[in-house]
């Protein structure tokens, strides 16, 4: 299961993959007009005008984005803060950026039952952190978050009960094959196709509004994809991975 996004999760997100500028409503005058019905990015098309306004206005309010006036038309873009809060919230996306130095982090926990609850908060961490499980107590990631592992295990007292090792590829194994089994590397991939294959099909034959509505459909599907691809180093993907490609046409969809 992915990451529960939130509405204002969606308007930073939408607005970092869209670049340095996002327009999210043509408005000369600033205000919305009443014949406004359907919002650019990455918005759910059916989700309530006044709750998105709303949004904005709050995500204005605390630095996280800003607004802008191009030719005349109001656009909003991510902040410095907005970009800071993205990678609190979703550090993952942070991690991707930095090169793969080739090691595997393992985390492997002996909880006992009366602290049931602190190894369901553990496990959920080891997601958000984007670990895999290869077994209900053995964990896995390729990126370098032993610091922020060791101070949310000192915080639930933990220290005792976790184990974190770092391997290289002669005791992983075939890097590719063990991604693939642990994050489901083939469904994910499927998805995307499924994106991809649905845009091709309806291209040409949407104009107007229905354009508009089945490009906010697409694009709020693939931020629920995203919230379940680990983001892996390009090392460890299948040769036919999409996520890449399908990225490129969300982006370049107005």
């Amino acid at each position: 299961m992915g990451k529960l996004l939130r509405p204002q999760d969606k308007i930073l997100l939408g607005l970092s993959l869209a670049g340095d500028v996002f327009e999210v409503l043509r408005d000369p005058a600033g205000l919305v007009s009443s014949s406004y019905e359907y919002m650019y990015g990455f918005v759910p098309y059916r989700y309530r005008r006044h709750n998105f306004e709303a949004r904005l206005k709050r995500a204005l309010k605390t630095g996280y984005i800003e607004k802008i006036i191009k030719n005349g038309e109001a656009y909003y873009r991510l902040t410095g803060q907005g970009e800071e809060k993205l990678v609190r919230d979703f550090p993952i996306f942070a991690l991707q950026r930095k090169p793969w130095d080739r090691k595997w982090r393992i985390v492997v926990f002996d909880i006992p039952e009366k602290s049931r609850k602190n190894r369901d908060y553990l496990r959920t961490k080891l997601y958000e952190l984007g670990f895999g499980m290869l077994q209900e107590s053995v964990w896995v990631t390729p990126f370098d978050i032993t610091q922020d592992l060791r101070e949310y295990l000192k915080a639930l007292s933990l220290e005792k009960n976790v184990f974190v090792f770092m391997a290289g590829r002669a005791f992983i194994g075939d890097e590719k094959k063990l991604a693939t089994m642990v994050w489901r590397l083939d469904k994910i991939n499927q998805e995307y196709q499924d994106i991809w294959d649905k845009w091709q099909e309806e291209r040409g034959a949407l104009l107007g509004k229905e354009r508009t509505k089945a490009i906010k459909k697409l694009k709020d599907r693939f931020l629920e994809i995203l919230m379940v691809d680990p983001l892996l180093p390009k090392e460890l993907l299948p040769g036919n991975w999409l996520g890449g490609k399908v990225k490129k046409l969300i982006k370049s969809l107005v």
